[in-house]
């Protein structure tokens, strides 16, 4: 059986830190949902450091405000639709 070529890309530090981050944010909008849900309903929120720091009802507009506001850490920004509709979570 082939063998199959190891990666010789390895993370660098920052950028591990940056992803453990966005799980950090991922796991604050999972526990803030409720409060979300009342403020942002049927929006796209953008969170950084389990902060909201941007909303839109459009992702692509969210996504134009987000480049715009944080362009060194927008690779690092979670993400997500508040739906009104009732949400099961995957764990």
């Amino acid at each position: 059986m082939a063998q199959v070529p190891r990666s010789s890309f390895r993370p660098k530090a920052s950028d591990t830190r940056m992803l453990a981050k966005t799980l950090e944010d991922s796991r604050w909008v999972v526990k803030e949902w409720d409060r979300l849900k009342d403020k942002y309903a049927n929006s796209f929120v953008a969170v950084l450091d389990c902060k909201v720091i941007a909303h839109h009802k459009n992702m692509e507009r969210l996504m134009e405000i987000v480049d715009k506001k944080f362009p060194h850490r927008k690779d690092f920004v979670t993400t997500e639709f508040i739906s009104l509709k009732d949400v099961r979570w995957i764990r």
